[in-house]
C-alpha cells in the first residue's frame, strides 16, 4: 500500500506579515525561539494527557509505564518553558506567551506519530541555534535542555519501533526551517508577542511505496508559494554539510532517490542552488523523512509508525493494531551526487532539474508573533506502519512531522 510522507500545510487562519530583514540574531531572540518551541511541545502533552488516559494507551498497545514515562516527559517541557522564562525576564527580555494551537491527534496512534517528530526536530532545533548562541551561560542551560530532548526522542522511537539512535551524528536545523515545520501546528498567538526574525518556506509533501531505505524512490509535491525559475535541486541537511541527490521532474512535482548513508528522521530542501542550503537558497521543506527498516517495538501487541503508512489498517486510542516503523542506522560518510534534469524529465550530471513553478511569497512571521503564510507548510515523512487513521489524519492538516 502506498506510503504517505505527510505534509504540513497550513489548515488554519495564519497571520501574514511583510518579510523579515536577516540580521544576527541576539540571545534574548534565541531564548523566545526555543520558548516558542517549548510552549508549543508542553501544550501538546498537557492536551494529550488530558484527552487520553491510561487505559488509552494500554488498550493501544503501549504497557505501562510508558504512560508514567509520558507524564515525566511533559513535566520536563513544562519546566523548559518555566526555565526559558525566567532567563528572559532575568535578562530584562520580554517573554513570548503561549499561542492557540491546532494539532492533527484524533487518537493514541496520531498522539504518538506526531511526539516523535516534534522530539526530533527539537534536537535539531538546539543543535542548529548553538553556533549563534553568544553568552556561554545560556549555551550551557540550551545543552542541557537538549540532551533531555535527545533522551525523549530516542524513548518515543523505540516506543514506536524505530531505532532509538538511527545514526552517529543529529542533523542541526536553521530558524528558518525548524520555524517552516512548527509553523502549521500555530492557529495564532498573542500580538503582544516578541517579534521573532522568522519565516516560513513553501511546503514540501513526498510520497512513496513501502519503507523508505537506501535507494528507495521518493516523489515530491510542492506546496502554495513554490517558485523556481531556474535549476531545482534537492539536499539531505547534515551536520557535516548538505547531501545532495539528483532531482528529476515529475507529474508536475519532483523525484529522488534515497542515498546510502541517511537514516532516521532526515530533512529534506529543495533548492536553487548546487553548493549551499541556506534561508537565500532553499526553495521549499524542509520535508522530514524516516528512513531504514522497521526495529520492533519494546511492546510485542503492536507498533506504531513516524508519517507514513502501510498496508494493515489499526484503529486509534483504545485499539491494539498498531506496527511500527523504525530508522536503520546508515555510516556517517555521506556523498552527494550531480544528476541534473531539464524540464522534459531526461536526467543529465548536474543534480539540477529545471521548473518554472508558480510564484509566490513565503510566510513570514509578523509583529504578533503569529506563524506565516499559506505557504508555510512542512513535509514530515516516515517509514511505512500500519497506522492508517494516524496518517490520513495528517494527511488532511499538510504537513507531518512536524513538527
Amino acid at each position: 500500500m502506498k506510503s504517505f510522507y505527510l505534509a504540513l500545510a497550513v489548515a488554519t487562519s495564519i497571520a501574514q506579515a511583510n518579510p523579515v530583514v536577516k540580521r544576527a540574531v541576539t540571545d534574548a531572540e534565541i531564548l523566545n525561539y526555543a520558548l516558542t518551541l517549548e510552549h508549543l511541545e508542553a501544550t501538546f502533552y498537557a492536551e494529550g494527557l488530558k484527552n487520553f488516559t491510561r487505559d488509552d494507551f494500554v488498550n493501544a498497545g503501549y504497557a505501562d509505564p510508558f504512560y508514567d514515562n509520558l507524564r515525566t516527559v511533559a513535566s520536563d517541557e513544562k519546566t523548559h518553558v518555566s526555565f526559558l522564562t525566567s532567563a528572559l525576564e532575568a535578562a530584562g527580555a520580554s517573554a513570548v506567551a503561549a499561542c492557540t494551537y491546532d494539532f492533527p491527534v484524533t487518537g493514541v496512534n496520531s498522539f504518538i506519530t506526531v511526539a516523535n517528530i516534534l522530539e526530533g526536530v527539537g534536537v535539531s532545533a538546539y543543535l542548529g541555534a548553538a553556533a549563534s548562541i553568544m553568552n556561554k551561560e545560556y549555551l550551557t542551560d540550551a545543552g542541557s535542555i537538549l540532551t533531555v530532548e535527545a533522551r525523549h526522542s530516542s524513548y518515543l522511537r523505540a516506543v514506536a519501533g524505530e531505532v532509538p539512535f538511527a545514526q552517529p551524528f543529529d542533523n542541526p536545523l536553521d530558524f528558518d526551517e525548524v520555524y517552516t515545520i512548527a509553523s502549521p501546528f500555530i492557529a495564532s498567538c498573542p500580538s503582544t508577542n516578541p517579534t521573532l526574525p522568522v519565516k516560513a518556506f513553501p511546503s514540501l509533501t513526498a510520497t512513496s511505496e513501502g519503507t523508505i531505505l537506501a535507494g528507495s524512490e521518493v516523489s515530491l509535491a510542492t506546496g502554495p508559494g513554490f517558485t523556481a525559475s531556474g535549476p531545482v535541486y534537492a539536499a539531505f541537511i547534515t551536520v557535516t554539510g548538505p547531501v545532495w541527490v539528483p532531482v528529476t521532474p515529475k507529474d508536475g512535482g519532483y523525484s529522488v532517490k534515497i542515498p546510502t548513508g541517511i537514516a532516521g528522521q532526515s530533512y529534506l530542501v529543495l533548492t536553487s542552488s548546487k553548493d549551499k542550503v541556506s534561508d537565500d537558497t532553499v526553495l521549499a521543506g524542509p520535508a522530514v523523512i524516516e528512513i531504514g527498516a522497521k526495529n520492533g517495538r519494546l511492546s510485542t501487541e503492536c507498533t506504531t509508525g513516524s508519517n507514513s503508512t502501510s498496508s494493515g489498517e489499526a484503529g486509534e486510542a483504545g485499539s491494539s493494531g498498531k506496527a511500527g516503523s523504525s530508522g536503520q542506522a546508515g555510516s556517517s560518510g555521506q556523498a552527494g551526487s550531480s544528476g541534473e534534469a531539464g524540464s522534459s524529465g531526461e536526467a543529465s550530471s548536474s543534480g539540477e532539474t529545471s521548473s518554472s513553478g508558480e510564484a509566490g511569497s513565503s510566510g513570514q512571521a509578523g509583529s504578533s508573533g503569529q506563524a506565516g503564510s499559506s505557504g508555510s507548510g512542512v513535509l514530515f515523512t516516515g517509514a511505512a506502519s500500519n497506522v492508517q487513521p494516524t496518517f490520513a489524519l495528517l494527511t488532511a492538516i499538510g504537513v507531518m512531522v512536524f513538527l
